[in-house]
């Protein structure tokens, strides 16, 4: 069974965001950082036991950059942590989940690996490996 890990919030400026989620009491679990290779800017917070991974473009090129102007600033995805990510990924597609990025390394997870699925209901989910 996966577990939540944190909620994805797309904004378009990044430093505007973290300062108004400070005003409303998350702390930062983690320092600023970008992801060369998406295109990205992250920084993880918490308050109360919950996990936010406040995200922004860092290229015009970016693979949020279409989403961005879609959602504008706004959560856009729920992280899972798997236990067993091969399983989960079966069970996903089963449950007619679409894979919509390869499983791959990712910097915000010291390179544990992540991959992404779009649900026509529930929208986009994400999913990373707790074990390697």
């Amino acid at each position: 069974m996966m577990k939540i890990h944190h909620i994805g919030y797309l904004v378009q400026n990044i430093e505007k965001a973290q300062a108004q989620f400070k005003e409303l009491g998350f702390t930062e679990s983690t320092q600023l950082f970008s992801d060369e290779l998406r295109g990205i800017y992250i920084i993880f917070m918490e308050k109360d036991g919950y996990v936010i991974e406040i995200i922004s473009p860092s290229k015009d090129n970016s693979i949020v950059s279409n989403l961005i102007k879609t959602h504008k600033n706004s959560p856009y995805h729920i992280c899972y942590e798997s236990f067993n990510i091969d399983d989960d990924m079966k069970s996903l597609k089963r449950n007619k989940y679409i894979k919509i990025t390869d499983l791959e390394p990712a910097i915000a997870f010291d390179n544990r690996k992540v991959v992404f699925f779009l649900h026509p209901y529930l929208g986009m989910i994400e999913v990373v490996d707790a074990v390697g």
